[in-house]
C-alpha cells in the first residue's frame, strides 16, 4: 500500500499500550491514511521514519481513515518519549 502523499496529522496526544506499542493521536489535517503506511514523525530530533500497525478510530479499528477524524496511529519500532504533542506525522520526509 502507498502513503498518499498529502497525508498530514498534528499530534494531539502521545501514549504506549501495553502490547502494541506508541499511539500518536490527533486530527487528520490533510489526505487519507492506511494501515500500513509508512509515515514520517517530524519533531525537534528530526524526522523519523516508521509504518502505521493499526489505526484506532473512536472505539473501533479502521483499515483507513481521512482528514478530520480523530485518530489514534499506532506506530512500529517507535518509543513513547520519541513523540511530543504538536509533532507533525507526514507521507513526506521533509
Amino acid at each position: 500500500m502507498s502513503t498518499d502523499p498529502t497525508f498530514r496529522m498534528t499530534v494531539a496526544d502521545v501514549f504506549e499500550i501495553s502490547g502494541l506499542g506508541t499511539v500518536a493521536a490527533g486530527v487528520i489535517d490533510l489526505g487519507t491514511i492506511k494501515v500500513y503506511d509508512q509515515v514520517w514523525i517530524h519533531g525537534n530530533e528530526g524526522p523519523v521514519k516508521t509504518g502505521v500497525v493499526s489505526i484506532q478510530a473512536g472505539t473501533k479499528g479502521v483499515k483507513t481513515a481521512t482528514a478530520g477524524q480523530t485518530v489514534g496511529l499506532v506506530l512500529r519500532g517507535v518509543k513513547v518519549d520519541r513523540v511530543q504533542v504538536g509533532n507533525v506525522v507526514s507521507a513526506s520526509e521533509s
